[in-house]
Parts: C-alpha cells; structure tokens; sequence
C-alpha cells in the first residue's frame, strides 16, 4: 500500500487539518456554481464565473512559482489561507446584506481565485518537505486521496446546506473550513530543502529557469500537453454541472451535489487505486495517463448523450476517475525527476496548464451550451479532445 507517507506526524498533521480546508473549498464551487444559475438560468454566466474563478491561477502561477523557491513556505501557507478566509468573509457579508447580484458574483469569483491561486505552488512545494524522499511518490497520492475525498463530500454537504438552509449557511461554513489548516501551519516544522542549492538569481532570470526546464524536459512538455487536452473537455464539462443537473434534468441544487458528489466517488476510486498499487515508473505514469485522457473524452460525448439521471451518474463519475488518474499519475511522473530547487516553478506551470484549460473549457462549454445545446456541445467536446489525443501518435507512427 502506496501510504508510507503517513509515518510522518508532521504530514499527518498537515493532511487532516487540509481535509476540513478543501471541504470548504468544494462548497465554494458549488455555492459559486448554484448562485450563478439561480441568478441567471444562463449556463453561459455559469461557465463564467467557474471560468473565471481560475483565471488569476493561470496569470500569476510563474509568479508565485518562482516566489515559492525563494520565500518562506510555511509562512507563505498562512497568508494564503487568510487571504482566502477574507474572501469569503466579504462574500458573506455582501450576500446577508442583499447585495449579492450577478456582476458581483463574478468578482467575487475573481477575488476568490486571486487569494487562492497563491497555494498551489506553495502547498506542492511544501507538502514534499513533510516525509522522507522516498516517501514522495506517496505524499503525492495521499495528498490526491485527501483531494478526493473532499470532493466526495464536499459537494454533497454543500447541496445539502443549500437546500435545507439556505446559501447563507454555505458561506458561513466556508469561512470557517480553513481555521484548521491555518492552526497546524503556525506550529509546522519542515525538512530542510534537498538536491542541489538554489542559486540565487533576479525574479525575471529564475522564472525563466522553470520556463526552460519544463520546455527541455520531454516528460514535463508531455505531461503538459496531456493535462490541458483532459482538463479542457474532461474538467471542462464539470464545471457546466450546474446547467446539467437543473438545465438538463430539473434537479435543483440537491441534484448539483448529486452529481458533484458522483464525480468525487469516481476521483476516490481513482485515489484508492493508485495508493493501493505499487509506485510504477515515469514513462509507465505517462502512459496511463494517456489512456486516462482518452476514455475522458469518450465519457464527455457520453455525457451529452445520456438522457437517464443514472447514466449520467455514472458518465460524470468515470470523469473524476480519469481526470484523478491523469492528475496523479503526471503530477507523481514529474515531481520524481525535480529537484527541490526548481519545484515550485516548475509545478507552478503544470498548474497553469491544468487550470488554465479547465478554464477555457468552463468558459468555452458554457457559451457552446446556450448557442448549441448541452448534446451538441459535449459530442463535439469528446469528438475533438480524441482527435487532439490520437492525431499527433498517429503522425509520429506514420514518421518512422
């Protein structure tokens, strides 16, 4: 079992007190997700506001990747989370207020992306200096597994709050998930860094470094590729989940957690696996995320098709599963070969990559929704992420 990582008390402690923080962080998108196609009936504005909510991830993710190798992470852990919990502070208090519209609401979706898109680098940098080195492989998994396991549950306590008591009890728990996180990151000691020492160098310089890395490097290039073309139709169609489970079948918001909590099951599923399996190699990594990739693009297209609650279910729980298993498996391929050194750059940009497409896929299905109608889009999705997957393989084939 893939779970050595757990021997550490100081990643223990980081993973149980980061479970009840990404809880919050589900509910968010659902409460996002819900008040933007109450307020609208637009899937569209839906797409938007998930959309837009990555957009500052995709802008300053170099930033705060080169500032990770350079700062403080525990430090700069906690600040994250303040600035996020101030976020949502001022969204509560700008709903109880009745002040709370649609315009709004994409700000406040853009504030909230800005104050959290300073964590990924820092957490996927800090996380590696909380067990042993060869442990790593299994952080990166637990980590996933913790993920995962809120998005099981997140979503669903979401639809359940929202239903029973209203968006306000939403926001108010959302303020409050990340108190734990922050307790146990104030008392965090971490491993000093390892491989080589960083090399001081000006801001522009060490950015580059990353930038030329990831390019030089034929794993990290793939691993890229594969990410954006899954994240974009796969990740893509979970974020118009709003628009399926009302538009589409007239579910309501206990129906959006439904199908949100499908699509943690099957990420779980896909977590379990992979902490249960032994640790394959970086090339073997690849290659399942391949055909994880893949079998995604199938389940978008049969998503569009499904006109049966059930099958739709299970189509949006095969989502998480492949989008779990391409995650995992590329984000394990590349932290094995990084040194400490360039870590936070360079997980900066796979970040970029995978939020930046799950962006433009909210935003692009939401528009094709409302010009062309939920099957149409996700057919044409899943039809053009296989042909983007298979089309390059099948010309390199034919070059040798």
């Amino acid at each position: 079992m893939n779970l050595t990582s757990l021997k550490s008390p100081q990643f223990r402690a980081y993973i149980s007190a980061a479970f009840v923080a990404i809880n919050g962080t589900w509910v968010q998108r659902i409460t996002l997700g819900w008040l933007a196609w109450e307020m609208t009936g637009s899937a569209s504005f839906v797409g938007l506001v998930a959309g837009i909510n990555f957009v500052p991830a995709v802008l300053s993710g170099p930033f705060f990747g080169v500032m990770a190798d350079r700062i403080d992470l525990r430090r700069a852990a906690i600040l994250a989370q303040f600035a996020m919990i101030a976020i949502s502070v001022l969204m509560l208090v700008l709903f109880l207020a009745g002040l709370l519209n649609a315009p709004l609401l994409a700000i406040m979706s853009l504030a909230a992306g800005l104050a959290a898109s300073a964590y990924p680098p820092v957490r996927m940098a800090l996380i590696t200096r909380l067990a042993p080195r060869e442990a790593l492989t299994s952080v990166v998994v637990v980590t996933s597994l913790n993920f995962n396991l809120s998005r099981l549950i997140g979503p669903a306590i979401g639809g359940v709050m929202i239903a029973q008591w209203g968006v306000g009890a939403a926001l108010g728990a959302i303020c409050l998930a990340p108190l734990p996180l922050v307790l146990v990151l104030w008392r965090l000691p971490l491993a000093a860094p390892r491989g080589p020492a960083r090399v001081a160098h000006g801001f522009i310089t060490e950015m580059r470094d990353g930038f030329r890395y990831a390019a030089e490097n034929t794993l990290v290039r793939e691993a890229m590729w594969i990410t954006g073309l899954s994240a974009l139709a796969g990740r893509g169609a979970l974020e118009i989940l709003p628009a399926i489970a009302d538009g589409g079948f007239g579910r309501g918001a206990v129906g959006l957690g439904q199908l949100s909590a499908a699509t943690g099951a099957g990420a779980l599923l896909s977590a379990m696996l992979q902490a249960l399996g032994h640790a394959p190699a970086a090339e073997a990594l690849k290659v399942r995320s391949i055909w994880a990739a893949l079998a995604s693009c199938v389940l978008v297209a049969l998503l569009g098709l499904s006109q049966n609650w059930g099958l739709s279910l299970l189509a949006v729980a095969g989502l998480g599963f492949c989008g779990t298993l391409v995650g995992v498996s590329l984000q394990s391929g590349i932290q094995l070969t990084l040194p400490d050194a360039l870590r936070g750059r360079v997980m900066s940009l796979w970040s970029l990559v995978a939020l930046g497409a799950t962006a433009a896929g909210a935003f692009m299905q939401g528009a094709l929704v409302d010009i062309f109608g939920l099957e149409a889009t996700l057919l044409g999705v899943g039809g053009a992420g296989l042909a983007a997957l298979l089309l390059p393989r099948m010309l390199a084939g034919r070059a040798e």
